[in-house]
């Protein structure tokens, strides 16, 4: 699951995913997430791994971390990677939910490698 505000990257993102392989879900911010994780768990599915930018409208990056792991326990088992371009992510302890933690702008090769440890092979 993609969630990034900015409607180009995440565009771009879920290309690539799928021209690998991957069916990809998105949402536009931490609320849609969390509204696409619920009707996804509905239907007993559930992403490999949610890419999460930090900085977005309605809910954020943080908020949304902190929402899986007060309130949603059935997510948490879910790999979360944390995306941003703040200079002093990497050391947020707000953050420490996250499994893994990468600056902006993307690496291309390092978005496949995050992926393929947490979600395997495309099928």
């Amino acid at each position: 699951m993609i969630v990034e505000d900015d409607i180009d990257i995440r565009d771009a993102l879920i290309e690539m995913l799928k021209m690998e392989g991957y069916d990809t879900y998105q949402a536009g911010n931490g609320r849609q997430a969390l509204d696409s994780l619920k009707l996804l768990a509905q239907k007993q599915e559930t992403p490999g791994l949610i890419l999460l930018d930090l900085m977005m409208p309605v809910m954020d990056g943080i908020t949304f971390l902190k929402e899986i792991e007060c309130n949603y326990k059935e997510f948490q088992r879910i790999p979360i990677v944390v995306a941003s371009a703040s200079l002093d992510f990497v050391s947020n302890t707000k953050l420490d939910f996250a499994v893994e933690k990468i600056a902006k702008p993307l690496d291309i090769d390092l978005i496949y490698q995050v992926v393929r440890r947490h979600c395997g092979s495309p099928n």
